[in-house]
């Protein structure tokens, strides 16, 4: 009996262990769309620093400081309409105080254009569209965009806005087939999750491990 019971609370002290660390240190995060194509394919597992944007306190969106916000990050964050569905992923463009505008599908922030190069590099979406790679610093962050190739729309043209202090404007790295901060404005530090780390596991429901794209640094 003393045996059970000793057991039982080692798990129990490995449970309580095991969630305060998901809920203050680090979590895993699966990819469920194509929105932040190629930097995340869907079926990638991506581990997301708890930590870095400021601890939570348990059942509320009040936080610890922590680090701030940079442009060119990849953070997970509670969705602005519906904080308690499934969390979001996408880049930080820009942050508190900045003005940022998209023109022809360039971002301006605080009236500079963001540098980008097309790519030799051709691509598909998983619609059959044909779309182009485009090169992007952002800050001290270069990573690659996608943009469908004959298409024009509300996700090419923003009038300048300014981000209110205590938020951050998003966006999706495959331009044209994300749903972000363009559409429904701003995201509130409080719903910052954390950041994106390391894309540590990746799988295609068809063809199996993606084996390239295993631990992979962000």
């Amino acid at each position: 009996m003393k045996k059970t019971n000793a057991a039982w609370k080692h798990y129990l002290a490995l449970g309580i262990a095991l969630l305060a660390f998901r809920a203050v240190i680090a979590e895993a995060y699966v990819i469920p769309s194509e929105s932040m194509r190629p930097t995340f394919e869907i079926g990638d597992r991506v581990l997301v620093s708890k930590s870095t944007y400021g601890a939570r306190l348990p059942f509320t969106t009040k936080k610890v400081d922590g680090d701030k916000a940079q442009r060119g990050e990849i953070a997970v964050f509670l969705d602005p309409k519906n904080p308690l569905g499934t969390p979001l992923i996408k880049r930080i463009i820009a942050i508190g105080g900045d003005w940022v505008a998209v023109d022809r599908s360039i971002i301006y922030i605080n009236g500079q254009p963001v540098s980008r190069q097309p790519t030799t590099k051709a691509c598909k979406t998983l619609m059959g569209e044909s779309c182009i790679f485009f090169r992007e610093t952002l800050g001290q962050r270069t990573y690659q965009t996608i943009e469908i190739s004959q298409r024009s729309g509300p996700a090419d043209q923003m009038t300048s806005r300014k981000v209110p202090p205590g938020h951050v404007f998003v966006m999706g790295d495959n331009r044209d087939n994300s749903n972000d901060s363009r559409f429904w404005g701003y995201v509130p530090y409080s719903h910052l999750v954390g950041k994106a780390r390391l894309r540590f596991w990746s799988r295609d429901s068809e063809t199996g491990i993606r084996w390239n794209r295993l631990f992979s640094p962000l």
